[in-house]
């Protein structure tokens, strides 16, 4: 009996934390001709996570047809890193940094592989990371803590 009451107390648990840390919801734009153009991702609670230097960041990407881009770590305490692989030669991908008001925090044009972004002076919340990369646009959102 004991056995059973530990069980269905794990099973209740596991799924509150599930309720409470669920995943990320991603949205799809798309143009008149069915290509999808743009992709958002609306973070919700994340786990808590331990502070430990030695753990590696949790690096999030995302494929634009042969356009690969990376984004970490999210969240970020400053500085904030995206690598943009693959880009056509002769081409630049611009990032563009909102808070959630609408103005612009940042813009870069660039066409580099890796660019940092510092937060650092930004107050703690979400802003919104805009990047075009030829014809093809993505939207993520960050969160500064």
């Amino acid at each position: 009996m004991k056995r059973i009451f530990t069980l269905a107390l794990a099973f209740i648990a596991s799924a509150c934390i599930q309720l409470l840390y669920g995943q990320n919801k991603v949205t799809f734009g798309y143009d008149n001709a069915g290509n999808r153009i743009s992709r958002t991702i609306s973070l919700l609670k994340s786990a808590p996570t331990s502070e430990s230097e030695d753990e590696p960041p949790v690096i999030y990407s995302e494929m634009l047809s042969d356009i690969e881009i990376k984004i970490y770590p999210n969240p970020t305490h400053g500085l904030l890193k995206v690598e943009i692989c693959n880009l056509p030669e002769k081409q630049t991908a611009e990032v563009s940094l909102y808070d959630l008001s609408g103005r612009l925090i940042t813009h870069r044009k660039t066409v580099d592989v890796s660019t940092e972004i510092d937060l650092s002076g930004q107050s703690d919340g979400i802003y919104v990371m805009k990047i075009t990369a030829g014809e093809y646009q993505t939207e993520w959102r960050i969160i500064k803590k």
